[in-house]
């Protein structure tokens, strides 16, 4: 039997960010059958990093090496936390974890020209916020001008970002909706974006990607695996609409 050529997970974290968000998703994509299907790294600032429940996560590799590598990998799942600190991370875009962020959003056309990686990125790269993590996207102007969505009490906070966003920059801001996902396409540089509702949205907006690459038979075997009945078939897809 030929061996399974992983899909490659980036999961970078931040202090106070919320366990579900990135454990639900991480639960998720552990369940194929077909195991390796899915290889997850988490990235952070430090070695150990606290959750918002106080529970500690010991990271994989640096946020600095990930922004070294970020082109190998094939999704950027992004969670979120508690208001304040995600507002803190994300008011610092000139960090390593926002860059990121950023970069892995700029993923096609910066590859092939500006960064002069040794090898092409994956051919359909995925950046996938969960919960608040939207945050991060709308402050460094991703969600300009398309649908996407967040926690529910989140809602306004992610409209004032993306407001003043697309006010500096001249641009349309994105529109933030309730949903359990959003699926808004792909962006300019060939990259989709993918929303996830709160907390427990996560689950769905990782069911919805693991259809999306392994198929409906796949999604629903997870989904059975682990006793959860799924709300995948709630969330909003752009392209279909």
């Amino acid at each position: 039997m030929a061996a399974v050529t992983p899909i490659k997970v980036l999961m970078p974290i931040f202090s106070g960010f919320n366990t579900l968000d990135l454990n639900g998703p991480l639960e998720v994509l552990a369940r194929p059958k077909e195991k390796g299907t899915f290889k997850c790294t988490i990235a952070a600032a430090e070695d150990v990093t606290l959750a918002a429940e106080g529970v500690s996560i010991q990271r994989h590799i640096s946020l600095e090496e990930a922004l070294e590598t970020y082109y190998t990998y094939d999704i950027l799942l992004v969670p979120g936390g508690e208001a304040a600190p995600v507002l803190s991370q994300a008011a610092q875009t000139s960090s390593a974890f926002m860059q990121l962020i950023l970069a892995y959003s700029e993923l096609t056309g910066s590859t092939t020209t500006d960064r002069h990686h040794p090898h092409p990125p994956p051919k359909k790269p995925i950046l996938l916020s969960i919960c608040t993590g939207a945050g991060f996207l709308g402050q460094l102007g991703i969600l300009d001008g398309i649908k996407c969505t967040t926690h529910f009490g989140f809602l306004d906070t992610l409209r004032s970002i993306c407001v003043k966003v697309a006010e500096e920059s001249g641009k349309k801001a994105g529109k933030v909706i309730r949903a359990r996902f959003v699926d808004a396409g792909t962006n300019g540089n060939g990259v989709r974006i993918i929303t996830g509702g709160g907390i427990s949205c996560g689950l769905d907006s990782a069911l919805y990607v693991v259809r999306m690459l392994k198929g409906d038979e796949v999604a629903w075997y997870c989904a059975g695996l682990m006793e959860y009945a799924s709300r995948v078939n709630e969330g909003v897809i752009v392209e279909d609409e």
